[in-house]
């Protein structure tokens, strides 16, 4: 957890570094407004004065050049400028909407000198995405502007990166995916080795190599199962050769004096009269079966933990 937010505190750190650094007049992050307001104030400043013929000619231009479409309206919908077109009802309704009621006060009004208010909107018919800017265009031989809006349109969303370019977004996508890997990978590394040694460990117990150890240096909850798993291979050595010894013990202690009781009495089945030799012949069946598990328990006290192998065989099925 700790790592995780100090990863968050650098990340903050370069976005704070990004946001602040600056281009232009505008931030890194707004450089796509600064574009389409430099044609805006480009347009602006060339349709100023302008008859109709010209304007259109003016907006031809720059559409080529940024491969989407202008039109230059004033504020209860008149074109100024432009192919003629009949405005979508959404955007009409957007450039004639007045800026607050008649009689109203606005609480925020915009900063003097700031970008103009702008608006972007999607239309189904036509399928098109607008992008409005307020201007104040001068007509010819009038000494006052006009309130005006131009659009764009387009059949992009990011109006070919004049509406909105992603570049800015991808820089920091892939310095923020950059500096998040260089930051996690000494500590994901460090976790995925201390693993890959405990799983290796593990698979050498299982193989009775009880003597493998594991690094359990760490503090953390991967320290402590290195740690438990040291323990499980030491109490497993002791364990497993204890119980080894232990039964290999009793097996060779039995196998002497039923060695010698098979021995008597294979003496004494030479020595008995007929009638009590059936008596020695049930004593020599249980001694003899008493030394088939005493060779089982001693062939148990040789197998290891490990699970042996099965080998399988085919076997022909006949119907009867």
């Amino acid at each position: 957890m700790l790592w995780f937010f100090l990863n968050l505190l650098l990340l903050a750190a370069i976005f704070l570094i990004l946001f602040n650094f600056r281009f232009a007049p505008s931030s890194f992050f707004r450089g796509t407004a600064y574009r389409i307001e430099t044609v805006a104030r480009l347009i602006n400043e060339e349709t100023n004065e302008k008859t109709k013929a010209e304007r259109d000619e003016i907006l031809k231009g720059y559409g080529e050049l940024n491969r989407v479409e202008f039109f230059l309206f004033d504020n209860v919908g008149k074109q100024l400028g432009g192919r003629e077109i009949e405005l979508p009802t959404e955007v009409y309704k957007e450039i004639t909407r007045p800026d607050s009621p008649p009689g109203a006060r606005r609480k925020n009004p915009p900063p003097r000198g700031g970008p103009p208010p702008s608006i972007y909107l999607k239309t189904e018919n036509p399928p098109l995405y607008w992008y409005g800017i307020k201007m104040m265009t001068y007509e010819g031989g009038s000494s006052e502007p006009v309130r005006t809006r131009l659009l764009a349109a387009s059949d992009s969303f990011f109006g070919y990166g004049l509406f909105f370019d992603p570049t800015a977004w991808l820089i920091a996508a892939a310095i923020i995916v950059i500096v998040s890997l260089l930051f996690w990978l000494p500590f994901v590394r460090g976790i995925t080795r201390n693993i890959a040694q405990m799983t290796e460990a593990t698979e050498q117990i299982a193989e009775e190599k009880f003597d493998v150890r594991v690094s359990n240096k760490r503090t953390d909850e991967i320290g402590r199962l290195g740690a438990a798993i040291n323990q499980l291979a030491s109490r497993l050595s002791g364990f497993v050769g204890g119980q080894k010894r232990f039964l290999g013990d009793i097996s060779h202690e039995l196998n002497s004096p039923l060695a010698r009781m098979q021995f008597a009495l294979s003496i004494l089945e030479d020595r008995v009269n007929e009638k009590n030799r059936g008596y020695v012949a049930d004593v020599k069946e249980e001694v003899e079966l008493m030394s088939k598990l005493v060779g089982e328990l001693l062939t148990y006290s040789k197998a290891g933990i490990k699970a042996t192998e099965i080998n399988l065989e085919k076997i022909r099925l006949t119907a009867r």
